[in-house]
């Protein structure tokens, strides 16, 4: 919001509906102005709020409007359980939370209003908090019980129970319409805003208080602007509201500004007195009568039920206690709902990061998909290839067959023609037969082709199943576990090496192992590591302390690199994702046996996902 604004200005502020909020300058400046008078000797605030737009990131960690809240009722809320200073979000929350709950003790309705709004600087609803809290401390004396001379106000036949029901502003205005009356004014003022406009009902209320110092010769001016900023000036020199209102805000009938202003001179000025005169002490005393009179029934009704002042003292303390129990609950409310915000912040966090993890996987798991698919449609083709040789082959055999078949029939008729023809017809039966046997055997070798084939595409078909389950199962897998560890934890529940060991499934391999960190300077830094390799898992642990890895890191998906130096012997695993947050690990070796033996288990375990971990998902 800029800081030249003018008072008169409107402030437009979007809403998460979509909707827009509008709220005035005006309001803004008069009741910045009312906190910095209330708050003035608080060494805990610091300074004034100027310019008053300074509000909005002054109020954002709760504390301020906490001080307020026991500015108008003591101890509304427990100083000691608000954070000060509140820098950071989850603290300045808390803060707000308990704000609220005080703001609901005097009477604030905070209905469509939460912590997370006022953090968050919500112009419109943080100006709509703090009326709130400056109307209930304007308004905290306008009762009987601060004013007993309030009973003045009361009409002739009104009974005094019906007069004690009436809201603050009503009885403002009744104040208001008294001095009127005695101001010999019959028009009574029944509003805030546009009765009070042109400043004559000022005029004579000032002159009532203030006597000489506010002269009715101010009606006499034509120009309400003027009359208005002559009411302002005398207001503030008599009654010191400076800055409360302005002429601006009388001329246009805000009403909340003049509400305040109401309230402010009746707090500093009420020229009210208990009535003297024999009437109205009669009337007092008929009213006291009546009290009495449902004091004693009362007393009476009592009496018959046959309730003692003990049992009463005891419902006291029962309704004390229970004061008490829901103020601990109020807090441990608070607490909780802290913990909750806490919670929410980490869940996100690791819906985040599993989104991420999730999203850098599936290309790779749908390339795989596609390749098997690829395969798939290869194998068929060649089986429909295999099916149309063997239906060539059966119409071949058809042919020899008939062939065969005129064969038999020309032999028959050479034996008939005499013997002469005999061998001959012979050794071609016998050359047909042999053609006919390396037909029928390359028959058989086709069909177990055929056969071989259709075992080849059922498998094929399993495999594509197998890691379409394998998809589903690492998509639920990446979206409830945020990192190597917790999903670890998933797997295998204790972490420590004797557990992992005593595991089944692949046997673990151990060591300690020279690990290389980079440092900012651009220097190197070896650290001596206890690792333990399980699966696709590299647990790290430090010599120490085996119960508890410190990082678990997953070795599917990557890439192994070695570099070997005179005398020195390096193994780096880096992974094919391009994210900026995960960083290469490299391990430095004595000898050249040492890092080819764990190039070989770590490259094993980097095709973990495809062999024994889908038979551990689906069991």
């Amino acid at each position: 919001m800029d800081g030249d604004r003018s008072r008169s200005d409107s402030v437009s502020q979007g809403s998460c509906s979509g909707g827009r909020h509008t709220y005035s300058m005006a309001e803004l400046l008069s009741f910045v102005e009312h906190v910095n008078r209330l708050l003035v000797d608080n060494p805990l605030l610091g300074a004034r709020i100027s310019p008053p737009q300074g509000l909005f990131d002054r109020q954002q960690d709760g504390v301020l409007f906490c001080h307020l809240i026991n500015q108008v009722q003591e101890n509304a809320i427990n100083m000691a359980h608000v954070k000060q200073p509140a820098p950071m979000k989850l603290t300045a929350i808390g803060n707000q939370n308990l704000m609220m709950g005080g703001a609901q003790r005097i009477g604030c309705k905070l209905a469509n209003i939460s912590a997370e709004d006022l953090y968050d600087k919500n112009e419109y609803l943080v100006l709509a908090v703090l009326w709130q809290i400056v109307k209930a401390s304007l308004m905290q004396h306008v009762t009987v019980t601060k004013h007993p001379e309030l009973v003045r106000l009361a009409a002739p036949s009104e009974d005094l129970t019906t007069f004690l029901k009436l809201p603050p502003e009503g009885i403002l205005l009744r104040w208001f319409n008294f001095h009127l009356r005695q101001a010999g004014i019959v028009k009574e003022v029944s509003n805030f805003s546009s009765d009070v406009r042109d400043g004559h009902a000022y005029i004579y209320l000032l002159n009532q208080l203030l006597g000489q110092h506010c002269s009715l010769s101010l009606l006499d001016d034509t120009d309400s602007t003027r009359r208005a900023r002559n009411i302002v000036a005398i207001a503030s020199s008599h009654l010191n509201c400076k800055g409360l209102v302005s002429p601006e805000d009388i001329v246009q009938g805000v009403t909340k500004i003049n509400l305040a202003f109401v309230a402010f001179m009746f707090n500093t000025k009420p020229g009210l007195q208990l009535p003297n005169d024999t009437a109205a002490l009669h009337r007092l005393s008929m009213d006291r009568d009546q009290l009495e009179q449902r004091v004693q029934m009362l007393d009476s009704q009592l009496k018959s039920e046959r309730l003692s002042v003990s049992v009463v003292d005891e419902l006291r303390k029962e309704l004390d206690m229970s004061r008490s129990h829901s103020r601990r609950q109020a807090d441990e409310l608070v607490m909780v709902r802290r913990e909750c915000t806490d919670l929410h912040e980490a869940l996100l966090a690791n819906r985040a990061e599993a989104m991420r993890v999730s999203s850098d996987q599936v290309p790779h798991l749908q390339r795989q998909v596609q390749e098997a698919v690829s395969s798939y449609q290869q194998k068929d083709k060649q089986l429909q290839e295999a099916e149309a040789a063997i239906r060539q082959m059966l119409e071949d055999n058809k042919v020899v067959q008939s062939q065969f078949a005129l064969v038999v029939q020309e032999r028959n008729r050479l034996r008939q023609n005499g013997d002469d023809n005999r061998k001959e017809l012979l050794d071609e039966i016998a050359s047909l037969k042999k053609q006919l046997e390396t037909v029928t055997r390359e028959k058989e070798v086709l069909q177990k082709a055929m056969a071989k084939t259709e075992e080849m595409v059922q498998h094929t078909q399993s495999v594509y199943e197998r890691q379409a389950v394998h998809v589903s199962h690492l998509k639920v897998l990446f979206a409830f576990h945020q990192n190597p560890k917790s999903l670890a934890q998933a797997i295998y529940k204790d972490l420590s090496v004797e557990a992992l060991q005593r595991q089944q499934g692949s046997r673990a391999k151990v060591g300690t192992l020279n690990r290389v960190y980079n440092d900012r300077r651009g220097g190197e830094e070896v650290k001596a590591l206890f690792f333990l390799l399980k699966e696709c898992f590299l647990f790290v642990y430090k010599p120490n302390k085996r119960s508890d890895p410190t990082e678990v890191l997953r070795v599917d998906d990557t890439l192994l690199d070695t570099t070997t130096v005179p005398g020195q012997f390096f193994l780096m695993i880096s992974w094919i994702c391009d994210s900026p947050s995960v960083t290469p690990v490299t391990f430095r070796f004595e000898s050249a046996d040492d890092m080819k033996a764990w190039h070989e288990a770590l490259g094993t375990a980097s095709e973990y996902w495809t062999g024994v971990k889908q038979r551990r998902l689906r069991r």
